[in-house]
């Protein structure tokens, strides 16, 4: 079954195979989708998909909240591969080749070359943010970033975090040896 207003054009076939499918044809209109009388999903002519919003600013656009049930439990981040599929950011031992500790002089020359900033999305131009720059992060030290078109594009914020895991810990050991000194004499 085709249906289609008044300002759309041609006809298509609609077997594939021994299926018949249904094909809604808008024309420039948008196509809305109701339950209850209330608007829940438009497509519209230039084939944004809005889910809660009846203008999506994007191919997929909605206000509530998205569950992705094959990701459950990725509480550390989600992320993307080259292609854009999306998974969980994950920290099993079953999941990476571990070459061993990291450095604590690398971590802390890492720590040290960072360059904290603070601004506003320009999007968002009242917000006040903190935050590391990836192009800065990546002449610090190129593992802490992501790249898009070879370009620094995101700060591995995990990568950062490990850094300034391994520099609390070596600061620590040097309190503690300090404090056992003092308390020698």
């Amino acid at each position: 079954m085709v249906r289609s207003d008044a300002a759309t054009a041609g006809s298509m076939s609609l077997l594939a195979g021994n299926v018949q499918n249904e094909i809604f044809m808008t024309g420039t209109r948008p196509l809305v989708v109701l339950t209850n009388a209330a608007e829940r999903m438009r497509i519209d002519s230039g084939g944004n998909v809005g889910i809660g919003t009846a203008s999506p600013a994007a191919q997929f656009h909605t206000t509530g909240s998205i569950r992705f049930a094959a990701i459950p439990n990725c509480g550390s981040a989600l992320v993307t591969n080259a292609a854009g599929d999306l998974s969980c950011l994950t920290s099993s031992r079953q999941f990476k080749t571990i070459d061993g500790a990291l450095p604590p002089a690398t971590a802390l020359r890492n720590v040290m070359a960072l360059q904290p900033k603070v601004g506003s999305y320009k999007t968002t131009p009242g917000t006040s943010e903190h935050w590391l720059i990836a192009e800065e992060v990546a002449a610090v030290d190129p593992t802490l970033v992501g790249f898009h078109d070879d370009k620094p594009y995101t700060v591995k914020t995990q990568n950062v975090v490990a850094d300034l895991i391994v520099v609390v810990q070596q600061q620590q050991r040097r309190i503690d040896e300090l404090e056992r000194r003092l308390a020698a004499k």
